[in-house]
């Protein structure tokens, strides 16, 4: 019959204060406090489960007790106390479970065997595990007796909840505060048990285990336990994940790659994939902000170390993290806590999660990702030569005069052939002479030197045009610019496009721009290009005045009010104003209105 088997946390449980693993302070202190005889009427351990509170009571209670201490302070394990403790047969060493005796008739009947000194041994020990689940009553029955025990009682408490003990307890303490054990001290306990139990592991998979385990020995033992007993006695990195059920950080690599490529589809089709495969999408956003964190941390090798990780992984989170960028690493983990505070109380919950990614794309295109998205930096270094293009973008209010001018008829062509024709018409100085006095200038001159000079001769003339301009524009000007701006620079970041599209801004005072959006995602993306579409709306309607304001919908009301106005209108309401060149024109030619 094959022998019994023992549970890993059972069987290698410490038993002295050097296998006492990741609390060498509090280990140092009690063999101290046993070798000068200073010995406490009563502790309190405190820390996370599994560091070893319990352990470290027992090992404490049996050396205490020991007749002929070692000089490192350890039991000797040879005297009748020890062999007695060893052999659970101990009438000096009492445990008792707080949880399930939490009353105050407990606590009176221990307080009446403490009155009944040692037969055998100089202390009398009380271990009281749990001791936070103690009810009221019973901590007041239990104080005076824990303030003057008899000289022989010993009371060591432990407990996971610190602040749940009352201050009139812990005021009569010595208080011991365990620690976390790190992942090393983890990875290196689990790779000495592998050894003694004959069983393969893979390094990777004992990190696995050491970060799923979060500082709790115990826990890591009884993972990896079962991860043993589930792959035959082979740890391998792949099983490890299939049995716990995460996922593995190429996932995670994947989603920054594709967010800071502003690859949409990619992202949408791998979050599907996963929640496909059952993972919760909340489960997900939390996997990736812990693991934009630890690219953070791998940001700087001086932090680096913190994520214990082996020498490779290092590298391969070091070089994602250099691609991403400090600044894009702030913002998505600022964006992913906000989507989880909202997730909870969300009714469309995958959406939510669908948007804030599509808004990290987003974040990664307007500038949070500068050395990995070389398709993206094209886009302002063209900037300077387009310079001009925010006066073509008015065309489709002055200029789509003079662009039917030449043709007669088509009005297809009046973005293209805008720009060309522009200093022709003759018809438009009289409404508006600024417009054409305005454009020409600093594009003409920009010719006339060579060809590389041009584009700071027009980047230094568009500055001049806002700071000097004061020129009046109505609200349907405005919101041609507006729509402009979106056609012109947002082609390739659909969520800010789809954003400008759905509503319009109010002009109010003449010069104060209003845009209200229909969530804080469209409010968020707007502020962070406010001010590429200031300078070109002040460009394009000739009026350095002009401010924004951006907020999202307050109410119902406001909400059915705000709605987007079809190209169609636009053009009806700039044909039916008076003051317009198109108006003109159309007057002009005696052209029926549509």
């Amino acid at each position: 019959m094959s022998e019994k088997f023992v549970v890993s946390a059972r069987k290698f449980r410490p038993d002295s204060f050097e296998s006492l693993l990741g609390q060498e302070a509090v280990s140092e202190t009690l063999r101290r406090a046993i070798l000068q005889q200073k010995t406490a009427h009563a502790y309190l351990f405190c820390g996370p489960r599994g560091v070893g509170k319990t352990s470290a009571a027992r090992i404490f209670a049996r050396a205490i007790n020991c007749a002929s201490p070692l000089a490192s302070g350890e039991a000797c394990g040879e005297c009748d106390s020890c062999r007695a403790f060893a052999e659970q047969r101990s009438f000096n060493v009492f445990e008792m479970d707080a949880a399930s005796n939490n009353s105050a008739n407990d606590i009176r009947q221990l307080i009446e065997e403490v009155n009944i000194p040692p037969q055998v041994g100089r202390y009398k020990i009380y271990i009281i595990d749990e001791v936070h689940m103690l009810s009221t009553a019973a901590f007041n029955a239990f104080l005076k007796t824990l303030e003057e025990p008899p000289e022989y009682v010993v009371f060591i408490m432990a407990t996971t909840e610190k602040q749940k003990i009352l201050p009139t307890i812990l005021s009569r303490c010595q208080v011991f505060d365990f620690k976390p054990i790190p992942s090393d001290v983890i990875i290196g306990q689990l790779r000495h048990i592998a050894q003694l139990e004959e069983i393969q592991v893979e390094e990777k998979a004992l990190e696995l285990i050491a970060r799923k385990a979060d500082g709790g020995m115990r826990d890591a033992l009884s993972v990896f336990d079962r991860i043993a007993s589930y792959t035959d006695g082979e740890v391998s990195y792949s099983r490890t994940l299939e049995s716990l059920n995460i996922l593995d950080d190429d996932y995670y690599f994947r989603f920054v790659e594709h967010l800071v490529h502003n690859d949409y589809a990619s992202t949408l089709l791998l979050l599907d994939e996963l929640i496909m495969r059952g993972f919760d999408p909340r489960t997900i956003v939390l996997g990736l902000t812990d693991f934009l964190r630890n690219l953070l941390l791998a940001f700087d090798p001086q932090t680096l170390p913190l994520l214990h990780l082996t020498k490779e992984t290092e590298a391969s989170y070091n070089q994602l993290a250099q691609a991403s960028g400090r600044g894009f690493l702030y913002q998505a983990i600022a964006k992913l806590m906000e989507c989880l505070k909202e997730y909870r109380n969300s009714n469309a919950k995958r959406l939510l999660v669908e948007m804030t990614l599509l808004s990290l794309t987003s974040l990664a295109q307007e500038g949070g990702a500068t050395s990995h998205t070389p398709n993206q930096r094209p886009t302002p270094v063209a900037a300077p030569p387009s310079a001009p293009s925010p006066i073509a973008a008015p065309r489709p209010q002055p200029i789509t005069a003079p662009a039917p001018a030449r043709p007669s008829t088509p009005p297809a062509p009046r973005p293209t052939e805008a720009s060309t024709e522009a200093p022709q018409p003759i018809d438009l100085p009289k409404p508006t002479p600024t417009v054409n006095v305005a454009a020409p200038r600093p594009v003409a001159p920009a010719p006339r030197p060579a060809a590389a000079p041009s584009p700071t001769a027009t980047s230094a003339a568009a500055p001049m045009a806002p700071t000097q301009e004061k020129q009046a524009f109505t609200e349907t000007e405005m919101q041609i610019a507006w729509n402009a701006y979106a056609e012109e620079h947002l082609q390739k970041n659909l969520f800010l496009k789809n954003a400008f599209n759905e509503v319009l801004p109010r002009l109010n005072n003449g010069t104060e721009i209003e845009a209200i959006m229909f969530n804080m995602l469209q409010v968020n993306a707007v502020e962070r290009i406010k001010g590429s579409l200031l300078s070109y709306l002040r460009g394009v309607l000739h009026n350095s005045d002009i401010t924004l304001q951006v907020r999202q919908i307050e109410t119902i009301e406001e909400e059915r009010s705000q709605r987007s106005i079809t190209p169609l209108e636009i053009f009806r309401s700039l044909a039916a104003e008076p003051q317009t060149p198109l108006h003109q024109f159309i007057q002009a030619l005696k052209l029926r209105p549509l």
